[in-house]
């Protein structure tokens, strides 16, 4: 049993993202660690991030995480199905981006695990895009890096999205990784 489910939150009467979160025999301390890391994107209030809502144990050591559910196309994705943004979309992304960066550079632990990759474009309005952080890097492994590194990391990542228009191929050109065939 792992996945994604969908639930109702009665109290604040939204939709939410539950997630089964496995035990994994790596972990050396029974996956603490990674439970503490969840448990702190629980205290992040940003409005480009969306919500931990809970998080619980689940009966095979790992965790139940429910999530803010937000309706939106991972950036990868949307980029490279909208190659000709007019600059003026592709600098609010950027600058959602930024805001949110900036943001969790006083959670260094947590933004040392943000990638690209985990964020999503929603439409705000149904018109313009809104960025918002949904994915919390759960069973990545953690590698902390110092400020400086950290914000050299950050400055050429988003330099890199910066210069998405003109990338043939957004994903191989930010270092993410090959596009499959279908994607």
């Amino acid at each position: 049993l792992s996945g994604d489910y969908f639930g109702f939150e009665p109290e604040s009467r939204k939709f939410v993202r539950v997630r089964l979160i496995e035990s994994r025999r790596s972990d050396s301390d029974g996956g603490r660690s990674r439970r503490q890391r969840l448990e702190q994107w629980a205290d992040v209030r940003h409005a480009g991030i969306a919500r931990v809502v809970e998080v619980a144990d689940a009966p095979d050591g790992g965790c139940y995480v429910v999530t803010e559910f937000v309706e939106g196309e991972p950036i990868l994705d949307y980029l490279e199905r909208n190659r000709d943004l007019p600059s003026e979309m592709a600098g609010a992304i950027l600058l959602q981006l930024f805001d949110v960066v900036a943001y969790l550079a006083d959670h260094p632990r947590l933004l040392s695990l943000v990638e690209i990759e985990d964020f999503s474009v929603t439409l705000e309005n149904g018109v313009f895009p809104g960025v918002r952080l949904t994915e919390m890097a759960e069973n990545r492994e953690e590698n902390p890096l110092g400020d400086h590194e950290l914000a050299d990391r950050w400055v050429c990542r988003l330099a890199e999205l910066h210069e998405f228009m003109r990338a043939e191929d957004v994903r191989t050109r930010l270092g993410v990784g090959e596009m499959m065939e279908g994607d």
